[in-house]
């Protein structure tokens, strides 16, 4: 009766009742890989990204996994990598040379400040 209502053929519902309960391989190969990223994650304070992710996984762990396969997994699981600010390189006695140009200035405003008065 209700699968008349819902417009459902009856081998159809049962198909899908019966699959339920199966777990397929490819869930749990995902289950595990996700396993695995999130002990490297943790162990990596979360620096490494989908490469070496990859890499890792199939030197480590033995999984041979696609780097897409492993973005997918990381992205859905939110294990994607911390990108650390780059540091900015500073010549040495750089603030000198800007209070020189500075104090040059400095004094080429105030020959032209004295000169137009």
């Amino acid at each position: 009766m209700l699968l008349k209502i819902a417009g459902i053929n009856r081998s159809g519902y049962y198909r899908w009742l019966n699959n339920i309960m199966v777990v397929s391989e490819k869930s749990k190969r995902d289950a595990q890989a996700i396993k695995c990223i999130e002990a490297l994650y943790s162990k990596h304070y979360g620096r490494y990204g989908v490469e070496r992710m990859t890499a890792a996984l199939w030197t480590g762990y033995g999984l041979k996994l696609n780097h897409k396969k492993v973005y997918r997994l990381m992205s859905q699981n939110g294990y994607l990598s911390v990108i650390k600010a780059k540091k900015r390189y500073r010549k040495p006695g750089a603030e000198l040379h800007i209070l020189r140009k500075m104090c040059w200035l400095g004094i080429l405003v105030r020959v032209v400040h004295l000169t137009r008065w």
